[in-house]
């Protein structure tokens, strides 16, 4: 039976993996969850900042570890990089020293970000150079290294825009739009709206495959580039008791920390797999997930 643990089992993509692979790995996969400021509940507590404990949980020798651990808090990160850094990119460093100088054979899973690219563009494939704008993009990139330097098949896997309850826009979007008035949203601010239940399925798939194929960074995202007030658009589509009106706006570069075009390809691994589309992920996670 393989032995998996996820770094970060407590957060928001972390607790749904967990209870994913739990259902799909049942008699195959021995899943173990850790948490920091919200452990409990069956997950065990696990400082990453702390490198004794780490080691001490690495030392249960599983055969999979997924980092799901760090912050997304874009506008803290620009004001305390060094911070940032603890959190995103040294665990990362030391969970792969670890694995290397005990020679435990553990393969690293680690959940980076499109915010590794220069967001000029968009339609990024697994593939393109990165070149972080952002204290929060350079720190997932610093970890982004450590895996591909790291001998072994350590994966980097890159998503973006992850929707369903709890992420901190839908629920923004959700509540502007149950109340009356205006709601702007960016017509040129563009991203890969990527349903949370899509990308858990694509990501149990690749965890849960036999082997670990050639391919060192993998994109799971959406099927579509959207702006944001077309994601709001859709969205609203989807929910009734609307009473908002979303309205377009222009983004103003360097009035916020968000990027012109962060959209992303999925990579060829996962083009392949039958999955539902845009809007009934959306739909479902909606409904509760």
């Amino acid at each position: 039976m393989k032995k998996v643990s996820i770094i970060g089992a407590s957060g928001f993509i972390g607790s749904r993996l967990l209870r994913h692979l739990a259902e799909v790995g049942r008699g195959r996969v021995e899943v173990t969850g850790t948490g920091f400021t919200r452990a409990g509940g069956g997950l065990a507590r696990l400082d990453v900042t702390d490198r004794g404990a780490l080691a001490a949980h690495l030392e249960q020798a599983f055969d999979l570890v997924v980092l799901l651990a760090g912050t997304k808090d874009v506008a803290r990160c620009e004001r305390e990089p060094a911070w940032a850094e603890a959190l995103n990119a040294e665990p990362v460093e030391e969970v792969l020293r670890l694995v290397r100088a005990r020679g435990l054979g553990t393969r690293v899973v680690f959940l980076s970000s499109d915010h590794v690219f220069a967001g000029d563009r968009g339609q990024y494939r697994d593939d393109d150079p990165t070149e972080p704008c952002t204290v929060y993009g350079r720190t997932k990139a610093l970890g982004e290294q450590a895996v591909l330097a790291a001998p072994g098949p350590h994966t980097v896997v890159r998503s973006a825009a992850v929707l369903g309850r709890g992420a901190v826009f839908l629920e923004w979007l959700l509540q502007r739009l149950r109340s009356p008035g205006e709601v702007p949203l960016y017509t040129d601010v563009f991203n890969t709206p990527t349903p949370l239940g899509l990308l858990v399925e694509l990501l149990g798939e690749l965890l849960l495959a036999p082997e670990p194929g050639d391919r060192r960074i993998v994109h799971l995202v959406g099927d579509r580039r959207l702006s944001r007030w077309e994601t709001g658009v859709l969205v609203a589509g989807l929910v009734g008791g609307v009473q908002a009106t979303l309205v377009g706006a222009r983004h103003v570069p360097g009035a916020d920390l968000l990027q012109h075009d962060l959209s992303m390809l999925r990579s060829p691994v996962a083009c392949g797999r039958r999955q539902e589309g845009l809007e009934a992920g959306l739909r479902r996670e909606l409904a509760g997930g």
